[in-house]
């Protein structure tokens, strides 16, 4: 859905929301952040149905620009400029894994048995809180030989919350010439975006980020001469 609207003369704003699901058995032939480019069972390829690896759910992308007013003939106070986007999008999928070959099958790609112990949390770093202990990690694995029956794509990484603002202010000289001088704000209020957390299980940072996805505030100055 998309909407439009000149609330003033001097105001207008867009926004746009997208619902979305991708479903699929496998989202590249090649490893990506999040899933093994190979099944947990060759001989099984049903067990691998779920959410793509870019199966972004929900996404809100909304935007203005507003030509603030200020008085005629006036060099300072006049031609201001403010824009600014705001995008909103839930976190991909991905699929914990275990460390060691439990099916035998000479893959890495093991999934769990069950979830038991297993918490969803939003704290800091941590996105997901695994048991601590060698033992009860290996509880949440199928017996030797065996599949596990949670299915890939099943974890989520943390959304995104943005917002970038930009100012510019034009000077005429003129009826052919003009500069425009543009300060501009990407990641305006800091936000640290969290990665995929650690998704092997005994690996030490087990659920823990250790990556960011957006990058910390940025400030962009610019001047553009118009002839």
């Amino acid at each position: 859905a998309e909407l439009t609207a000149s609330l003033v003369q001097r105001l207008h704003l867009t926004a746009a929301y997208t619902w979305s699901h991708v479903i699929d058995d496998v989202s590249d032939m090649f490893d990506l952040a999040g899933a093994r480019g190979l099944p947990q069972n060759s001989f099984d390829q049903k067990a691998e149905r779920g959410d793509a690896n870019f199966d972004l759910r929900h996404r809100l992308a909304a935007s203005f620009v507003w030509d603030l007013p200020g008085r005629e003939r006036n060099g300072l106070f006049e031609g201001w400029q403010m824009a600014g986007i705001i995008t909103l999008q839930t976190g991909q999928p991905f699929t914990v894994i275990s460390s060691v070959d439990v099916n035998l099958d000479g893959n890495l790609t093991d999934r769990l048995q069950t979830m038991t112990g297993v918490r969803a949390i939003n704290e800091g770093s941590l996105r997901y809180e695994f048991p601590s202990s060698f033992a009860a990690q290996r509880a949440l694995l199928a017996a030797d030989r065996s599949d596990g029956s949670v299915g890939r794509n099943t974890f989520r990484a943390p959304g995104t919350a943005t917002v970038d603002l930009a100012a510019n202010k034009s000077l005429r000289f003129g009826k052919a010439q003009a500069i425009e001088f543009r300060a501009e704000v990407f990641n305006l209020f800091n936000r640290t975006h969290f990665g995929i957390p650690v998704h092997t299980l005994f690996a030490p940072a087990l659920g823990h980020s250790v990556n960011t996805t957006v990058a910390a505030r940025t400030v962009q100055l610019a001047i553009k001469y118009k002839f």
